[in-house]
């Protein structure tokens, strides 16, 4: 599944200037399994500086229009408590 995040200054992303609105692209490895309730918590820590778009340095480590990979131990699902990671061994543990 791939996300793709616009920081636009129109809620439609039709304002002036929005064509070239800032963003950040996710991809997950594996988001859905058959059957199964998955969820991802995604967090974005700053908006990526445009190019020409200030003088200032970027004060976002984030470049514009880079890819994330989500692995597929990131998405939560298919186990109680908390964990930061969702596979046992070489296995989701929706995949059981």
């Amino acid at each position: 599944m791939r996300i793709k995040a616009r920081f636009c200054v129109d809620p439609a992303c039709v304002g002036i200037h929005d064509d070239a609105a800032p963003e950040v692209r996710f991809e997950v490895t594996c988001a859905f399994y058959p059957g199964k309730r998955t969820s991802l918590t995604l967090a974005i820590e700053c908006i990526p500086n445009v190019i020409a778009e200030t003088e200032a340095p970027p004060a976002c480590s984030i470049v514009n229009e880079a890819v994330s990979t989500i692995p597929r131990c990131s998405v939560a699902g298919c186990r109680e408590g908390v964990t930061t990671n969702f596979c046992a061994g070489d296995k989701h543990f929706c995949e059981e």
